[in-house]
């Protein structure tokens, strides 16, 4: 008997303590998380140059634990997200994964913020292949990181500041007593526009113009703001060329040019100095109005030149050095055709 009832003395004790347990974790468990409301600024790059909203938006945000990246798309231009305190990567995108794999390009590595890039896909033609080049009116991209603090948890949060500022100043913060803080991003266009310029002299026998240029950059590692080293070969869509009258008719001089989207020139190939003639090939196929073909090929990595806003040649290392860059290529000889007459087809 006596054993018995101190076997039920120590359940009913453990119980006791179990219970006084569970309910001193829920009393002291506190609200550790805090609403990320993440804005994308399309009107700052997008809108100005293309006249339109992106209609989605794709957000991925890494925490610094190494899991997967919470992804989210919405057909507004912001997200709100729950987060704990920790610091996180951003990368924010127009449109959906989808509508880039239809575009021919592909995300790498997307569980991983610093590996995380596009890549073209490829295609086959008579037996050559080439990369599909960006057909999307514009690739635009956010990066960012950011910290959500133990204070923005526990206390009346918030004024959000760039992870800069933190790092050397610190968080200010506002009167709202709420736990929601606004990341208003300003995205950045990353893919470059390569312009190809032929001059011909009687330019009028040609009825159609085809070509490619080797040596372009493959995809682009969007957190290290890099073009990849590996190339592919673009083609030139043969029905977006125009055509220029140099002078008068008599003189029969003209150019043909085409503009095409591209990741530019590979990591180690952005300057001239760092390049070989041979880096970049131009093929190209003139169809004559007796529908002869006159084949061509030129050497024309010394050729190629990027241009910003003050028309210098640079090298991309940031977001701001892809603003408005251009790629440009004229060849400085004139092709001489021979006359077939004066047909104007393009």
């Amino acid at each position: 008997m006596v054993r018995f009832r101190q076997c039920g003395m120590a359940v009913v004790a453990a119980s006791m303590l179990c219970c006084a347990c569970d309910r001193r974790q829920l009393e002291v468990t506190p609200d550790e998380h805090v609403r990320a409301k993440i804005t994308v600024k399309w009107d700052a790059c997008f809108k100005s140059r293309f006249g339109y909203t992106p209609e989605q938006t794709t957000f991925m945000v890494w925490d610094d634990l190494g899991n997967a990246p919470i992804t989210r798309t919405s057909f507004d231009n912001s997200v709100v997200m729950t987060l704990d305190p920790g610091t996180y990567q951003l990368v924010a995108f127009n449109e959906i994964a989808d509508t880039y794999n239809e575009a021919g390009l592909h995300f790498y590595n997307s569980a991983s913020y610093e590996r995380m890039a596009l890549r073209s896909l490829t295609y086959a033609d008579e037996g050559t292949s080439y990369m599909y080049p960006p057909k999307t009116p514009g690739i635009a991209v956010v990066l960012d990181t950011f910290q959500v603090t133990r204070d923005m948890v526990e206390g009346d949060t918030v004024i959000f500041v760039p992870y800069e500022e933190f790092r050397d100043k610190g968080y200010r913060f506002g009167n709202e007593h709420q736990r929601t803080f606004e990341l208003p991003e300003t995205p950045w266009l990353m893919i470059v526009d390569l312009s190809v310029t032929v001059k011909l002299k009687h330019w009028q026998s040609v009825k159609a113009v085809n070509g490619s240029i080797s040596g372009m950059a493959d995809g682009f590692y969007l957190s290290r703001v890099e073009r990849t080293r590996e190339t592919g070969l673009l083609h030139f869509d043969p029905n977006n060329w125009s055509r220029t009258r140099y002078g008068s008719e008599a003189d029969s001089t003209g150019s043909y040019t085409t503009r095409i989207a591209s990741y530019g020139l590979p990591l180690d190939k952005e300057l001239i100095s760092e390049r070989k003639n041979t880096d970049n090939v131009l093929r190209l196929a003139l169809t004559l109005s007796n529908d002869s073909v006159v084949n061509c090929q030129y050497n024309v990595g010394k050729l190629l030149r990027y241009s910003n806003a003050e028309g210098k040649e640079t090298r991309i290392r940031t977001r701001r050095d892809l603003q408005g860059l251009q790629l440009n290529l004229e060849l400085p000889d004139v092709i001489n055709l021979p006359v077939i007459g004066t047909r104007n087809n393009r």
